[in-house]
């Protein structure tokens, strides 16, 4: 029995594109006869701590649990994203005693029919400053601009954090090693919210390719059936293409959903991978 997820990512506090996903008031919804819905990072809206806590607990929060009362069946698995304040992963926690929401952020899950699901929030250094979910790529890796700023989120407030001290942290690439152990790679989907490097899933406006080589290499090494990625909102639109392959292995990122929600339907069967953008 083939195995349906419906993605999504970079959704950014949109209330239109979560009640579009879970399919309030829009007639049929999205999420039918899918196994599971996937949330790619950059859940809330950009902003400090109260703005996106408020979102959490008075918007998400709420469509998740009624979401789960009247789709028991469907999981929602999902995680932060680098615009989002790591704090919150407490209340993502409390969904998911309630079973309204998995959290994947380095963490794997038993999916269905033998697959898992598993995922990370960690991305490259960007260049708008550096935040809860960036880290060095790999050790010895050096980011293409000059370090920004870094600042960490704590129950008690926003705080800085010196160059010293975030050097110190696990690299991405750490990061991936340790989540590979957690399920068995060839049988999981993976989403990661940053795109592997040099593919149709990370350009820039100039084209300029800014993914992750430590993403990229754990694709190469481990070869899973597919991997959901976001992150870069207008790569879809500039390369032309939601998709590339990696070896044997199937990458998507369909863009933003801020506006819109861009939600794509894939179907995991053995092997075959099948995928559509929903309208």
């Amino acid at each position: 029995m083939p195995v349906t997820l419906v993605f999504a990512t970079d959704l950014h506090g949109s209330t239109h594109a979560y009640d579009a996903l879970f399919g309030h008031g829009r007639g049929r919804p999205c999420h039918d006869h899918a196994d599971a819905i996937v949330l790619g990072g950059d859940l809330l809206p950009h902003g400090t701590l109260g703005p996106q806590g408020a979102f959490v607990r008075e918007q998400l929060g709420l469509r998740l649990r009624r979401f789960h009362k009247e789709h028991a069946d469907i999981k929602v698995f999902g995680m932060l994203g680098n615009d989002d304040w790591s704090v919150f992963e407490r209340d993502l926690e409390d969904l998911e005693r309630d079973g309204a929401f998995f959290l994947i952020h380095q963490r794997a899950h038993a999916l269905a029919r033998g697959l898992w699901i598993a995922g990370s929030s960690f991305v490259p250094v960007t260049p708008f400053g550096m935040s809860d979910y960036d880290r060095l790529d790999a050790p010895g890796w050096k980011p293409p601009a000059k370090f920004c700023p870094a600042y960490f989120s704590t129950p008690d407030g926003i705080v800085g954090c010196p160059m010293s001290e975030f050097s110190r942290r696990e690299t991405l690439q750490e990061c991936l090693a340790a989540l590979a152990a957690k399920s068995a790679p060839a049988k999981t989907v993976y989403v990661f919210h940053a795109p592997p490097l040099r593919t149709k899933l990370d350009q820039l406006q100039d084209r300029t390719h800014v993914g992750s080589a430590a993403i990229r290499a754990f694709i190469e090494k481990h070869q899973p059936p597919v991997t959901l990625h976001g992150h870069i909102h207008e790569s879809p639109l500039v390369s032309g293409s939601m998709s590339d392959t990696i070896g044997r292995t199937l990458a998507l990122n369909p863009g933003d959903s801020r506006t819109k929600l861009r939600a794509l339907r894939i179907t995991a069967d053995g092997a075959r991978i099948e995928w559509r953008l929903l309208p």
